[in-house]
């Protein structure tokens, strides 16, 4: 997968190493439990908004057994360790970035859960462990296939027989504001962010039929319309102070965070949860 700005490996390099800082520095962002999703609101007292995305597939898979579970696009390992700890699987993570992977692979060392997660360098488009899994899960992560058809039939020749293909991420309104869109496309590196229907032809295409479709855009928490401003004043200021060209990627994938925020708030971008059979 590459951009025509920075390879997608590098971008997230960077932005691993970024987190980093952040934890050091005392920002959380859900870097605290391996996790970097969209925040949603907690259904009960305690619950991090970064993992409840994570509770809202465990209950769209059901009750059925889980033996093995591919996290395509695992980022620092989050949604691998949570569904070790909650169903006993056997995870494995795949992610473009080595120090995604690097970071991924302490996490779970961390936790005690090496010897239920195991993550590698590969591509979602690229040939994947040869096993097959009973869930694979991509939340937030096929936004950056350049062919999401091909990468959607790629992950479902990975499935065992009865198995679920997992995936939560953004979907584009036809009626977007371009230069919001552009912003979020350039600075997260998003070659797909489409329309509703292209998902569920992409779906369709690999030969799978879509369970569950829940639209979760209402839970995701917003920031005041004026805390945006004030963040975009700022992004503007640093991007005019920064020469070095990680930093400026960082502050890029920022900038693109904020159009996304703004695409929510004015409901040009739904955040949607597919489970497809």
């Amino acid at each position: 997968m590459s951009s025509p700005n920075l390879s997608l490996d590098r971008y997230y390099d960077r932005l691993t190493l970024y987190a980093r800082l952040a934890r050091w520095l005392g920002a959380d962002a859900g870097y605290g439990s391996a996790t970097v999703h969209r925040a949603l609101r907690p259904a009960k007292s305690g619950e991090s908004p970064f993992e409840v995305v994570h509770r809202l597939v465990d209950a769209e898979l059901g009750p059925a057994a889980l033996r093995r579970l591919l996290d395509a696009g695992c980022g620092l390992g989050g949604t691998s360790l949570y569904f070790a700890r909650q169903r006993g699987v056997h995870c494995d993570g795949i992610s473009l970035s080595a120090h995604q992977v690097h970071a991924a692979t302490e996490n779970a060392r961390k936790a005690g859960l090496d010897e239920r997660c195991r993550f590698q360098v590969a591509s979602f488009d690229g040939p994947l462990p040869p096993l097959r899994y009973d869930a694979v899960v991509a939340i937030e992560s096929l936004a950056h296939a350049p062919d999401l058809a091909a990468s959607i039939a790629n992950l479902a020749k990975s499935l065992a027989p009865g198995g679920r293909l997992v995936v939560v991420d953004d979907v584009a309104d036809p009626a977007a504001d371009a230069r919001d869109a552009a912003l979020f496309k350039a600075g997260w590196q998003v070659p797909s962010f489409v329309p509703h229907a292209t998902w569920l032809a992409a779906f369709t295409d690999a030969g799978l039929r879509v369970a569950s479709d829940v639209d979760l855009t209402a839970r995701i928490v917003q920031r005041r319309a004026w805390q945006r401003a004030a963040l975009v004043g700022l992004n503007a200021a640093a991007r005019g102070l920064v020469p070095q060209a990680g930093l400026r990627a960082v502050l890029a994938s920022h900038r693109g965070g904020l159009a996304l925020e703004r695409l929510y708030a004015h409901g040009q971008s739904a955040y949607r949860l597919f489970v497809a059979l």
